[in-house]
């Protein structure tokens, strides 16, 4: 959780952890007995997210839950199998409960404030937030790094296109993305004759040193 904090510059929330945990983060946290209580919370909530981001196309793999774990080891302070644990815990709750908990996560991110510098082994940032734009007046961005949002209006992705050219971005594109049904059955195979005239716009850049 820390790590997305800093990332993003998202101070602690006035409110407590305790008072805001979900019951996501407090099954996970049982777990996580030798740590603090504030800093096993934060493991736990890192650990959940790190299952929203995976499950974002409706599947964990294999590969996706070793790299869950070898990031909760690097940043959680704990041990291999303390982190397998953990990650398998927020895997369940995730797709048990992610329609509903995920809110609580967004809430806790609502508050922007320090300034830090992208971490070493940040080489992208992926973003599906209304406002993206407020990374920038908390990050320093110092190292090469690939930018791609996900925004649902032509307003949000003109300013987050603006935004990327002042922050001296190279290379933006803005894809629409289009939703078309196609017709199976026997001895046919065409489209159908409607479509989602628009479903999304994703944004890319690249800041290049």
């Amino acid at each position: 959780m820390q790590l997305i904090r800093d990332l993003f510059g998202i101070s602690e929330p006035e409110t407590t952890h305790s008072e805001i945990a979900s019951d996501s983060i407090q099954e996970i946290t049982k777990k996580l007995v030798k740590l603090p209580p504030e800093q096993a919370c934060k493991v736990a909530a890192f650990a959940y997210l790190l299952g929203r981001v995976a499950h974002a196309d409706l599947k964990i793999t294999t590969e996706e839950t070793t790299a869950m774990e070898q990031i909760v080891v690097n940043h959680g302070a704990l041990s291999p199998e303390e982190a397998t644990i953990v990650v398998q815990i927020a895997k369940a709750q995730n797709l048990l409960f992610g329609g509903t908990e995920n809110f609580t996560f967004t809430w806790m991110m609502n508050n922007i404030s320090d300034t830090i510098l992208i971490e070493e082994n940040i080489d992208t940032v992926v973003t599906d937030v209304p406002v993206p734009w407020d990374f920038f007046e908390n990050n320093i961005i110092n190292k090469d790094l690939s930018w791609v949002s996900y925004l649902p209006s032509i307003s949000q992705v003109e300013k987050i296109s603006v935004c990327l050219k002042e922050n001296n971005f190279q290379n933006i594109e803005i894809k629409e993305t289009l939703e078309r049904y196609w017709i199976i059955k026997e001895n046919i195979l065409r489209p159908k004759n409607e479509m989602v005239g628009h479903t999304g716009f994703i944004v890319s850049g690249r800041f290049i040193l």
